[in-house]
């Protein structure tokens, strides 16, 4: 008879990604962790049904320091996280995460599938994590001035991609291509404009959008779930809308796919309007009558 494999396919991408990126900052990823293991739930005041669950389920991966005390989790969420029953027992672990201050970080597929400037989604999250650290333990010692904030796009190199200049900037090359396009007269300004809002389940929700000329446009929406782990993931949804939009708009101006009307591309802004709640926007003076005094 043969014996259970450890992790699936996606788990295993996951892994071999996780792996690399945390071996870079000195880390090492165990994998099926009891959560009791890593939470010090013994007369913590947790409820029973808490209890219970930490005694009995894992975590998918744990990262640890060198004195193999855990850093951080990462739970990777298949299809089956939808269901209403293991939505129950992913806001145990959530909760029980919070409770014990131990970031968790929930990611798919498309975290470790794709790649932009040669990057996972992944491997940004924890770069940026890393050196977030990093940059607030230089301030604590004087070594940056206190009324300075850190911001990932503000790095200018990386041993890990030392040919690339401001690494961590993803949409960095597709914003200098919108430019180009812009002074070319493909496009009819030089830069998108979009909006993140939230819902109330505290999903993020974002759009980007560009006009072409008067009359047409392109639109992309995307969401982000939201996350118990201390990086600013609006920066991360505003970088990938930005790529997003651009792919679209090749697809545009090739003619492979057809551009928006102005006056569709405004009721989406109006729908996000009524619907969300704003957090951040950003326009380049184009269709935005629908945010004209919000951001």
């Amino acid at each position: 008879m043969t014996l259970k494999r450890l992790v699936n396919y996606p788990e295993e991408k996951t892994l071999n990604e996780l792996e690399r990126v945390s071996d870079r900052h000195e880390l090492k990823v165990y994998t099926k962790i009891r959560v009791a293991d890593v939470l010090p739930i013994e007369n913590s005041g947790i409820s029973d049904k808490q209890y219970s669950y930490a005694l009995r389920a894992h975590f998918d991966f744990v990262v640890v320091n060198s004195d193999f005390k855990p850093i951080f989790v990462v739970e990777f969420d298949g299809p089956s996280h939808s269901n209403s029953q293991q939505v129950q027992k992913d806001c145990y672990k959530n909760e029980l995460c919070k409770r014990f201050d131990c970031p968790i970080l929930r990611i798919n597929l498309n975290y470790v599938s794709k790649k932009y400037r040669d990057m996972t989604i992944l491997s940004w999250i924890i770069d940026v994590y890393h050196f977030q650290i990093a940059f607030y333990e230089a301030q604590g010692k004087g070594y940056i001035p206190d009324d300075e904030l850190f911001d990932p796009f503000f790095i200018l190199t990386d041993s890990t991609f030392p040919e690339k200049k401001f690494p961590y900037f993803l949409s960095r090359d597709v914003r200098i291509s919108l430019q180009r396009l812009h002074k070319a007269n493909q496009i009819k300004y030089p830069s998108s404009s979009g909006l993140i809002s939230v819902d109330k389940n505290n999903v993020m929700r974002g759009i980007e959008y560009i006009q072409i000329n008067d009359r047409e446009g392109v639109s992309v929406i995307t969401a982000m779930r939201p996350q118990g782990f201390p990086v600013r993931f609006s920066d991360l949804l505003d970088e990938l809308l930005s790529i997003f939009l651009y792919e679209k708009l090749e697809s545009v101006l090739k003619g492979e796919a057809s551009p928006k009307r102005v006056e569709e591309i405004n009721q989406e802004l109006l729908q996000y309007e009524r619907d969300y709640r704003l957090l951040r926007a950003h326009s380049c003076g184009q269709v935005s009558f629908a945010f004209a005094g919000s951001a």
